[in-house]
């Protein structure tokens, strides 16, 4: 599931996610169960992150910035 979000979300928006990779984090949430993140990078730096992430966020795609 997080590999065909990517491949959707990356295709829709290849202007800010094109060149990056997936990475794929595991996220248990207790009492929800097991979930996996969809992140995308490597980004030169914190200011290109905030950059990508606003620019998602106007066109309504979900984003937080995460350290390495």
């Amino acid at each position: 599931s997080a590999e065909r979000a990517w491949k959707i979300t990356s295709g829709k928006h290849k202007d800010v996610l094109g060149g990056l990779s997936l990475h794929v984090q595991r996220a248990a949430v207790r009492g929800r169960g097991e979930f996996f993140r969809v992140q995308a990078g490597p980004l030169k730096d914190a200011a290109a992150a905030r950059q990508a992430c606003d620019t998602l966020k106007q066109r309504k795609v979900g984003c937080i910035i995460v350290r390495p």
